[in-house]
């Protein structure tokens, strides 16, 4: 996965955020796979010869499974998932671009209250300020299919605030916002529906009204 890193009002792309490593089993709506071996880099410039930086290597001590870079807006912070053990779930974290500041955001035990293991995957920055991310969390099985489903939270990086945007038993995956145009501040998302044909991947948008809070 990459990500470009941009400064300033002009949409200048100053550096490149990516994972390098094992790549990863990629099923569609799974996420418990476990690939260990990817940090988070910058390659800046992005450009033939540009300096490859490791910012992840120092938050673990063994390998991980680092996934889903998501550069915020303004460039200076990354929302990412890492899972650092087979012991543990894909927590979101968030480091600054230049390394520091490392923290984690979410912080779910291994094992989902009904069984199964918890992920915590997909982040995005809303316009809010806040990582939207996918989470199978809350431990419920998806409608149909026999995995854990999932619903798409919203975090807090300043406190650590949680809340559930959505609230249906089937799954949702790959949160992403509208950045501009009369659309701005939508969140959209796919949902896999199960139907007596078999399972459909579908598109929706929420209206999540943030205008009001971010110019």
């Amino acid at each position: 996965a990459e990500r470009a890193a941009t400064r300033g009002d002009a949409p200048i792309v100053t550096g490149i955020v990516l994972v390098r490593g094992p790549v990863s089993p990629s099923r569609p709506f799974t996420f418990d796979e476990l690939a260990l071996g990817t940090d988070l880099f910058v390659l800046e410039p992005p450009a033939p010869g540009g300096a490859l930086r490791n910012l992840t290597a120092s938050a673990h001590q063994g390998p991980a499974d680092v996934r889903d870079p998501a550069v915020r807006h303004d460039g200076e912070r990354i929302a990412f998932a890492m899972r650092r053990s087979a012991d543990e779930a894909h927590q979101i974290w968030e480091i600054a671009v230049d390394g520091s500041g490392l923290r984690q955001l979410t912080h779910d035990d291994e094992r989902a209250p009904g069984g199964g293991h918890v992920a915590n995957v997909q982040p995005t920055y809303g316009p809010d300020g806040r990582v939207y991310f996918v989470s199978t969390r809350t431990g419920h099985l998806a409608d149909g299919m026999g995995q854990l489903d999932t619903e798409i939270w919203a975090v807090s990086p300043a406190d650590g605030a949680l809340e559930r945007i959505t609230h249906d038993p089937a799954p949702e995956a790959t949160p992403v916002f509208f950045g501009v145009g009369k659309s701005y501040g939508t969140l959209a998302f796919t949902v896999l529906r199960t139907t007596p044909a078999g399972q459909h991947g579908v598109a929706f948008r929420m209206p999540l009204d943030h205008n009001k809070h971010y110019h």
